[in-house]
């Protein structure tokens, strides 16, 4: 099997931007924890661990994937963003009810 090169993603690519095809499904985890009453804070410390096994199970498993790339800071930044923007809006969304 060939070697593969892992890398950052660049600004342009998936994984490398603000936001991606993937931030709206950060954004449904943090509502599912909100649903289920997971604080903040443990939801973020859950998401965070995540993000970090994200990149192992990257290296572990490349012919599961047709991506090769890290995400960059402000990608993996963004992505605890969108899920904490789903927790609270599915907070509010039971305060409502």
């Amino acid at each position: 099997m060939e070697k593969i090169h892992f890398r950052v993603a660049r600004y342009n690519e998936i994984n490398g931007g603000l936001y991606d095809r993937y931030s709206l499904v950060h954004f449904l985890a943090g509502m599912i924890c909100g649903q289920l009453g997971i604080s903040y804070a443990n939801g973020l410390v859950y998401h965070l661990v995540f993000e970090l096994l994200e990149n192992t199970v990257k290296v572990k498993t490349p012919y599961l994937l047709h991506n090769y790339t890290f995400d960059s800071v402000i990608n993996s930044t963004s992505d605890n963003i969108f899920f904490l923007l789903g927790m609270y809006t599915m907070k509010q969304i039971k305060k409502s009810i």
